[in-house]
Order: C-alpha cells, then structure tokens, then sequence
C-alpha cells in the first residue's frame, strides 16, 4: 500500500478514493504517513443490487451498523478527509431515495462532524432505476418486476429530453441531503445544475482520463467544484 501511494504522489495526485468500500487500515497508514488525502467510501449498493448475492440482501439489515464501524474505525487518521455514502446508487432514482440519503448522513454526522459527506451519483442510472419504478407502479408488480432491459429504448427516449429541472427532480434531494454533490461522468452537467443550485459545492467523483485536461480546468477555475477522481489511477 505504501508503494501505491508513493507511486500515486510522485505522478501528481494528492487524493485517492477507495472504491467502493471502506478503505484499510495499511492504506489509511500509509497515507497519513505520506500525506495523502482519502474519500473513505461505503456502499457500492443499497437496495437495488448490482449482482444477484451483494450487499442489497442485507443492506436494510446492516447499513446503520456498518456505516457506524466506518466512521469509529477512521476517525483518528488525519488523511480522511471526507466520507460517501454510495457508489452510482440507483436508489436515488427512487421515491425513497433522498430520504434513504439522509438517514445515512445523519448517522455518518452522528459518530463525526468534522468530515464532510458526499455521494457519488451517475445520474443516468438514477434515471434508470426512476423509470423502473414508474413501470412497477403502472404494472401493479413490487420492486424488481421490471426489468431495466424492457425499457432500454423509453430510456433512450427520456434521455433526449433531460432538461436540468428534471433531472434535480430526480436525484437533487439526495444531493440536497449531503454535503457535496459528486458526479460520476456528469461533467457536462456542472453548469446546468450551478444555475438551478449556486450554492452547490461538487466534486467530480468518478472521470475518464482522457477529459483530464478539461476536468480539471473546471476544478481550478471555479470554486464550487473542489476535485476531479480519475477512474483509475
């Protein structure tokens, strides 16, 4: 883990996200001895799952528990620097979502205040997920009796009509809910959303190397948006 992280400083970064589960103890050594910034992660689901035996079977069961254990567990390493609550969540697509995303942030915030809190949100997804449960609800069937696959071309559709006010109905309040809005692959969301939220603080939480250059051009020139994670180091 040293030599990763030693790696990482002399090519130029200054912060590593642990995806998308909580970081360990070598690492977070590592890094506080390095002088590395950390965005310790939790989920990389909630309710909906992304394979058939992830952690949605338990999530209802054990997030609170859990969610709890990582902030205890980081508390004392001076590289974390801030916490997310979830990984290209589909759930915030969801009726349930904003508020599921308060529930987390207030218990991450009970256990430590000092660390701000983000989600990593691909809205697209969300826009997918939103969509699946439009079609559950018209069908009469409960969670799961849509398939994404069946909506793939209204999907489509729907995306060529995503005006900014649409999509801060579909995953504004679980921004809302958190203290810094982190985008995966939005960067040509920023300033449709700055118009419609300018006291939105955002992070660009997931990018393509190849947009590097113009990525973090956003990050210098405006203070609302304080970094830029490429997707992989």
């Amino acid at each position: 883990e040293r030599r990763r992280v030693k790696k990482l400083k002399e090519f130029g970064f200054n912060a590593i996200r642990y995806s998308h589960y909580p970081a360990g103890k070598n690492l977070l050594a590592a890094c506080d001895e390095l002088g590395m910034y950390v965005l310790d992660e939790s989920f990389d689901q909630w309710r909906i799952p992304n394979t058939k035996y992830d952690y949605s079977t338990c999530f209802d069961a054990e997030w609170k528990k859990d969610l709890t254990a990582l902030a205890e567990k980081d508390y004392n390493h001076p590289s974390v620097v801030m916490y997310c609550i979830g990984n290209e969540i589909s759930d915030t697509g969801r009726s349930y979502g904003a508020a599921l995303a308060r529930e987390l942030y207030d218990t991450l915030r009970a256990v430590d205040d000092t660390r701000p809190v983000t989600i990593a949100t691909n809205v697209y997804l969300s826009l997918m997920a939103s969509l699946v449960e439009q079609k559950e609800l018209e069908q009469g069937g409960g969670v799961g009796s849509v398939e994404v696959n069946e909506l793939m071309a209204e999907i489509s559709e729907f995306k060529k009509t995503l005006t900014p006010e649409k999509m801060e109905e579909l995953v504004g309040g679980s921004f809302d809910a958190v203290d810094i809005a982190g985008y995966n692959y939005g960067h040509d969301l920023y300033e449709r959303a700055r118009k419609l939220r300018p006291n939105r603080i955002i992070l660009s939480s997931e990018t393509n190397p190849c947009k590097m250059a113009s990525n973090w051009r956003t990050v210098v020139e405006n203070d609302w948006c304080i970094g830029d994670f490429l997707w992989t180091a």
